[in-house]
């Protein structure tokens, strides 16, 4: 009797998580709707992954409705995380001899008090990488990222009391620089020329603003803005980079690639999230991003840990030339 009364309590909780999944999902559609509907389709992945859970338990119990359904909500979710892939069934990233970049972004948090951490971090991390790029510069640490300069000679530094500031060092040396102006943020770009690449490199970085009543479309307005800059740069490899506070599966995405011609292609299943740190890997979302032009290629994606001063993880891409 009592293995019976908990056959009996299990199948009656993962109906009420099909029926919160179902709902969930539904109201995750109408994301271009309302930010709140926007909020809920970020979590596409665990969607996905509740989901197969599911499918995978009514079919046991052999109830074929509840499994069509969640199995129906997983396949949606899959297609949601891929789709938007240059190579939608793509997991690994290529492998391709030849010249490459390595670029680090990192939102290191404004109110990370500590500014030693980020410099040790950096020194063990990243002093062989070309290009670094900090979001929520303060200018405390605006200041000591000059302490880099031996090894990052050319920099750029826009750093703000608030959670917008940038800073961006690098290897090589910095030409055509701007920052263009977004309402109260801004958008900087700047060219590259890494040795042995056919072309110079344009990078743009962008921090847009978080989510939120009457924030979304001044979100979204960064964003597209960034995206039509880039649609007019010509006869150089692009990258385009930052903490945009968005997931792939947020109907902006999709604007910021048709505008901009770019590509996105992480490896992973998970599409390898960054966001937030404290939360297990499952729960994580994957808010920060590096699209880039036909012309590249992201050789190796690497989300580092140990970093759990800030809310996100550190990125590096390695990018070579086609």
């Amino acid at each position: 009797m009592a293995l019976f009364g908990w056959a009996k309590s299990l199948i009656g909780a993962a109906r009420e998580f099909t029926i919160a999944l179902a709902v969930l999902f539904a109201l995750s559609l109408l994301a271009p709707f309302w930010f709140y509907f926007e909020l809920l389709s970020h979590f596409t992945f665990q969607y996905f992954l509740l989901g197969l859970a599911l499918s995978a338990f009514w079919l046991i119990q052999r109830k074929i409705r509840p499994a069509l359904l969640t199995l129906a909500i997983t396949l949606a979710c899959f297609s949601a995380m891929r789709l938007p892939m240059n190579e939608p069934l793509r997991f690994l990233s290529p492998t391709i001899d030849g010249p490459h970049i390595n670029l680090l972004q990192f939102n290191v948090q404004i109110n990370n008090g500590d500014q030693t951490r980020v410099i040790e971090w950096i020194r063990k991390h990243a002093l062989d990488h070309d290009v670094l790029l900090f979001y929520e510069a303060s200018p405390a640490l605006s200041e000591s990222l000059e302490t880099l300069r031996s090894d990052f000679p050319y920099q750029i530094h826009e750093p703000r009391k608030h959670a917008f500031g940038m800073v961006i060092l690098s290897k090589h040396e910095v030409t055509n620089s701007e920052i263009t102006s977004l309402y109260s943020n801004f958008v900087a770009s700047f060219d590259i020329r890494p040795k042995n690449f056919a072309l110079p490199i344009r990078i743009f970085s962008l921090h847009a603003i978080p989510p939120g009543m009457g924030r979304t479309a001044t979100r979204d307005y960064e964003i597209t803005e960034s995206a039509k800059l880039i649609s007019k740069t010509k006869d150089k490899h692009i990258i385009f980079a930052g903490d945009w506070n968005i997931t792939p599966y947020a109907p902006v995405f999709r604007d910021i690639l048709q505008i901009s011609g770019l590509i996105y292609q992480v490896p992973g299943l998970q599409q390898q999230p960054s966001w937030p740190t404290f939360a297990p890997s499952f729960a994580k979302i994957p808010i920060d991003h590096t699209l880039f032009s036909a012309s590249l290629s992201p050789t190796q994606r690497v989300i580092h840990r140990g970093t759990a001063w800030s809310d996100h993880n550190a990125i590096t891409t390695r990018f070579t030339e086609r």
